[in-house]
């Protein structure tokens, strides 16, 4: 079946891209890489098939990135050998090339009305919904579509909160906890970073949050706290506040800008961990204090051995020394008994 008919037209903040092919540039092989690396938002790949190899060019999705080529005039003509072959353009008599699919927008009809979209993607559509095009349907043969509350993938999310709140709590325990029977502490044992970040996130398990929602702690959804500070999910009773659906997103994601206590309980978990992990959070600094005070102990190694190796070379000398005096003073003693000797005999 052929193509539709195009046509095209300039979309007004787009301009044309010059590629410049060159002698050296005679192969479908270079044409394609000039064309890729022009960044003129157009695609090309190299086909092959029963009739040889083919340049194929592809733009991006929707009726208005429809592109033309233009070829400089080679003295080839359309049907010539040279860079006029390229040229395509369906709203003149340009089109050595052939289209085998025209840039357009997909279309659907949803609720009765019609609409339309650059891709196969609608996203503002219906209000929360992404819905994607997979083909073409015929008249009469609609598709329905059933929107459910996907109460599984709101369980999901919330014992992913719960398992993760649980490994960053459990890990700080683990690394701060002092063992009576080996008399040891943990790395981080006594270090206030540790501290401080595992009495924030036990502070805001149990904070009351004022959002305007049904539920203000998070046993009021379901999440239970143990004595050792992890946390459980009471399915019943997620279950039951998942009838409120839009209270339960309230609780979990409400902001606003001056009054903590109006902000979700999700929201103000990312605010510590953006405070936390950020360039200027708390971990970052005391890593820098740490990176710090290793650097201080490997100079002061250093000057230790600069010293060492000082003191090395001062006694070896000294040594030396003494041993040369040794030397002598054995060689004057034996003078000395030699002489003695001499007197002796003499008298």
């Amino acid at each position: 079946v052929a193509p539709p008919a195009a046509t095209f037209a300039a979309k007004a903040a787009a301009s044309a891209v010059n590629i410049e092919i060159g002698p050296g540039d005679n192969t479908l092989e270079k044409i394609r890489d000039k064309i890729n690396s022009s960044n003129s938002g157009v695609t090309a790949s190299l086909v092959s098939d029963a009739s040889g190899v083919r340049l194929v060019l592809r733009g991006a999705t929707g009726a208005e990135n429809g592109f033309k080529v233009t070829a400089t005039d080679d003295g080839a003509g359309a049907g010539g050998p040279g860079l006029s072959a390229l040229n395509y353009d369906p709203s003149a008599d340009l089109t050595a090339m052939s289209a085998t699919q025209t840039a357009g927008n997909a279309k659907a009809k949803i609720n009765g009305l019609e609409v339309t979209s650059a891709s196969n993607t609608l996203t503002d559509v219906v209000d929360g919904l992404t819905i994607k095009l997979n083909k073409k349907t015929t008249e009469g043969n609609a598709i329905d579509l059933t929107v459910s509350q996907d109460n599984e993938g709101i369980k999901k999310g919330i014992d992913a909160f719960t398992s993760a709140y649980n490994g960053i709590v459990g890990i700080i325990r683990v690394q701060t906890l002092y063992d009576e029977a080996s008399k040891t502490g943990g790395p981080l044992q006594g270090d206030s970073t540790a501290v401080s970040l595992l009495s924030q996130l036990r502070n805001m398990a149990f904070t009351t949050a004022s959002t305007g929602s049904a539920f203000g702690r998070l046993s009021d959804i379901g999440i239970d706290i143990a004595k050792d500070g992890t946390m459980s999910t009471n399915s019943t009773k997620l279950g039951k506040a998942m009838e409120k659906l839009g209270d339960l997103k309230t609780f979990f994601t409400a902001t606003h800008d001056t009054d903590a206590n109006k902000v979700g309980v999700s929201q103000r978990f990312k605010t510590l961990a953006s405070q936390v992990l950020g360039t200027d959070g708390a971990i970052s600094t005391k890593t820098a204090g740490i990176q710090s005070t290793i650097k201080r102990n490997e100079e002061k190694i250093e000057r230790m051995e600069d010293r060492s190796v000082a003191v090395e070379k001062r006694l070896r000398a000294q040594y030396t020394a003494l041993d040369a005096s040794m030397t002598k003073l054995n060689g004057l003693s034996a003078y000395v008994t030699q002489q003695l000797s001499v007197l002796n005999r003499s008298s």
